[in-house]
């Protein structure tokens, strides 16, 4: 009798052992995870693309000191000195081309030059006279006063289908003879490119005859000397 006691109270204990055990098992693998089951996907917000503002037009406000502050909004740090704005060639709906004069340099002997660029090009190299044109009038040796060039300048449609700035030059050569000749710096897409034409009496009445037509402006004329 004993002995089968003895046995009973083994089984017993042992059973109760396997139930704890079981339920521990289950507490357990009831408290870990997986974290990857787990994780909420959290939708990121996409960059946004900063874009340039564009203006559907360009009207000058006022010239600060070396900068083209216009009324909608956008400015353009020419870098020059004694600036002074002269117009724009508009041909799509990007930043216009802009037409303006200055020098490169303060109390210096450079002389006022005319620039032509777009501020869609961003910045303009104007140190150590880059990217400067001759002013249109006359030209005067600054020690005999001699005529030296003469020549009329005008922007906008310059010929038939090409819209830049036209200049009609007289350069006075070493036989004392004014030679004609036609450089224009007309638009390319993005670009400003720059050539030497001939044909100057033909060039000229053309240019003239869309000027009248309102399609084009005369850049006014000054008399300057030569640079030293």
């Amino acid at each position: 009798m004993k002995k089968i006691a003895i046995f009973l109270l083994t089984c017993l204990f042992a059973c109760s052992q396997n139930e704890t055990l079981h339920e521990d098992s289950s507490i357990e693998n009831a408290q870990v995870k997986n974290p990857e089951e787990e994780a909420i996907p959290v939708e990121k917000p996409l960059p946004q693309k900063v874009e340039e503002p564009e203006y559907d037009t360009w009207t000058l406000a006022k010239v600060d000191g070396s900068r083209l502050v216009f009324k909608e909004g956008p400015v353009f740090d020419t870098e020059l000195y004694q600036l002074e704005y002269i117009g724009q060639v508009d041909i799509d709906s990007k930043a216009p081309f802009l037409i303006f004069s200055g020098r490169h340099c303060d109390e210096c002997d450079a002389n006022i030059s005319i620039y032509f660029h777009s501020p869609r090009n961003g910045y303009l190299n104007v140190s150590y006279g880059e990217n400067r044109y001759l002013y249109p009038g006359k030209e005067r040796d600054y020690e005999t006063d001699t005529l030296l060039y003469e020549a009329k300048a005008f922007y906008g449609e310059v010929f038939k289908g090409v819209s830049g700035i036209v200049w009609f030059q007289k350069t006075l050569m070493e036989d004392n003879s004014l030679q004609n000749s036609v450089y224009l710096a007309k638009i390319v897409g993005d670009k400003v490119v720059a050539e030497e034409l001939k044909d100057f009496d033909n060039r000229l009445k053309e240019a003239i005859i869309l000027n009248k037509a309102g399609k084009n402006k005369e850049i006014k004329g000054r008399e300057y000397t030569s640079e030293p």
